[in-house]
């Protein structure tokens, strides 16, 4: 769809594919086709965003993230209309993977198309991007629609940074979800970081 995925985090989905294949699951390749509901959930999040900074003093508000400031100062130019046209938005895109989900159990993708960037920045490419949304384009239409989700690291890319692929299920299926992941999980253990252990 709308989603923008580097070619070595495409083959990690492929990978994860080719591993829930392997356990039974019959894979398609397919598209959920929801549209770009990025102006929606920007709409959506902003606001909320807002709802929080901006009753902060000013002195507390210095102390935030800019780009949470930035957030909240971009919502005050959210009119009512847009807000309540954002909502149907949402609703819409949780119907559509609704029907999408009654048909297939799960839909597997990847957690972000690229992976980490520099520490201290909030876009992969500022030269491109203005807000998050634009590089967590496969995880916020399950923020939206209120589906059961997860995010499980499989592989590295060639610096070595982690991929992550994206579970999702129909709302209330949470069990697919984990059932899902813990078949990955079983396949490649994800090492615990030392402060755990």
């Amino acid at each position: 769809g709308f989603a923008r995925t580097r070619p070595d985090v495409a083959a990690a989905v492929e990978d994860a594919a080719r591993v829930l294949e392997a356990a039974g699951a019959i894979v398609e390749a397919v598209d959920p086709a929801i549209g770009d509901p990025r102006q929606a959930e920007l709409a959506l999040w902003a606001s909320g965003v807002a709802r929080g900074v901006l009753t902060m003093p000013a002195e507390k508000r210095a102390l935030m993230d800019p780009d949470l400031v930035r957030m909240a100062a971009f919502a005050e130019t959210i009119r009512a209309v847009d807000l309540k046209a954002a909502e149907v938005e949402r609703l819409a895109v949780a119907q559509s993977l609704g029907r999408f989900l009654d048909r297939y159990d799960l839909l597997l993708s990847p957690s972000t198309g690229i992976t980490a960037f520099p520490v201290g920045r909030q876009l992969a490419d500022p030269e491109t991007e203005t807000w998050w949304l634009d590089w967590a384009a496969f995880t916020f239409p399950f923020n939206m629609s209120g589906q059961p989700a997860a995010s499980f690291p499989w592989g590295e890319d060639l610096a070595g940074l982690p991929i992550g692929v994206h579970l999702a299920a129909a709302r209330f299926r949470d069990a697919t979800v984990l059932r899902a992941a813990r078949v990955l999980e079983e396949v490649r253990p994800v090492p615990l970081p030392l402060l755990a252990r």
